[in-house]
């Protein structure tokens, strides 16, 4: 079964979809929304990474799912660090044959430790977080 939060473009869409395999749940508090990532097999940021303001985007939504500790599709954009790269399953192109494809594999795949995951995330200490956010600011700034 696939559960959808959140709001954007697809909304209205996502709506007319009558498949009992798709629930639609709107916004949600952030406790309610953790408590359905830690029910989750898989975790799906579908952002995609060709609108414009993902070249300057912080992965945060990446970074709280991969805390989960389960396993994390989402695009990767030119500002998520290499060895964040190395931690999420990532779609071969930008089409639902390749996320769905991305989907089977990442629930039938060794999953990363929450060691291996633990000793990435804590390399961004609240210092390299602002350096990040400095760096995606000045991006920004200069677009």
């Amino acid at each position: 079964r696939y559960v959808l939060a959140g709001k954007g473009d697809v909304v209205d869409y996502v709506k007319t979809i009558n498949d009992k395999r798709i629930k639609y749940v709107g916004m949600l508090s952030r406790n309610e929304a953790l408590r359905i990532q830690l029910n989750s097999d898989v975790l799906v940021n579908p952002r995609l990474p060709n609108k414009e303001y993902t070249d300057s985007s912080f992965p945060s939504k990446t970074f709280q799912y991969l805390l989960t500790y389960k396993p994390t599709i989402s695009y990767c954009f030119e500002s998520f660090p290499e060895d964040i790269k190395k931690l999420v399953k990532t779609p071969k192109d930008i089409n639902i044959e390749s996320l769905s494809e991305c989907i089977k594999v990442a629930l039938t795949s060794k999953w990363h430790s929450k060691d291996e995951i633990d000793k990435t995330l804590k390399k961004y200490s609240s210092e390299q977080f602002v350096s990040m956010c400095d760096k995606l600011f000045e991006k920004v700034r200069k677009a």
